[in-house]
């Protein structure tokens, strides 16, 4: 074989075993084990929207598969508004069940991508506002988001200072509501070193077929 072709194989081959090497190092963040409903039960500052929750009858919901993003209401938010406003709810599944969904996006987003959106689509039909403050901070529909990336194994909470309330007149979904977003797939390393060996692989056999032909 001429010296050159086979110095071009011994190379290939040798770029091909450094880039697996680096994929085999690439990471992704991993959600945790625990489903947004319970890591809201784990927090005692999101009691009350615990609560809330399993009155609308959509405990199963958010424990299903998703992907979900929350903006989860405090305790304090829910105090926040207007006397027997929050009871009232309680006793009323269909509008307990508008708000609540209205603070529910269909995906699982992070901090970093909810402020580059100037809107989200909620799971309850109408769209929330977001808002970028000069200070940094993140608004959603007049709401400022004080915790984020809460990551759940079915999508991610973010903890909210208010209750957000929809424009009246929306409409109001089922206690399954469906997914009106597609998450979009994250190729693995798994999925990207395949592609490199079917890569080089076929480079290889090409170079040696070229090397063959010249004998």
């Amino acid at each position: 074989m001429n010296l050159k072709m086979l110095v071009a194989v011994l190379l290939l081959f040798a770029l091909c075993g450094v880039s697996f090497a680096g994929a085999a190092q690439t990471t992704t963040l991993t959600a945790g084990n625990q489903t947004i409903v319970q890591l809201a039960q784990a927090n005692p500052n999101l009691s009350t929207l615990v609560t809330a929750v399993q009155a609308a009858g959509l405990v199963e919901t958010l424990s299903g598969s998703g992907p979900f993003t929350v903006f989860a209401p405090t305790n304090d938010a829910f105090n926040a508004l207007p006397p027997g406003t929050l009871d009232a709810l309680l006793g009323n599944r269909t509008e307990l069940t508008n708000v609540l969904t209205y603070h529910v996006v269909e995906g699982s987003l992070l901090a970093t991508q909810v402020s580059s959106m100037p809107s989200l689509p909620t799971v309850q039909g109408q769209p929330l506002a977001v808002t970028v403050q000069s200070s940094g901070g993140v608004r959603v529909d007049g709401a400022t988001i004080v915790q984020t990336d809460i990551r759940a194994s079915n999508g991610v909470i973010h903890v909210i200072d208010a209750v957000m309330i929809p424009p009246a007149g929306t409409p109001v979904p089922t206690a399954s509501p469906t997914p009106v977003l597609t998450a979009t797939a994250t190729p693995t390393a798994a999925g990207f070193d395949a592609v490199l060996v079917a890569v080089c692989t076929l480079a290889g056999l090409a170079l040696l077929v070229g090397v063959r032909r010249r004998l």
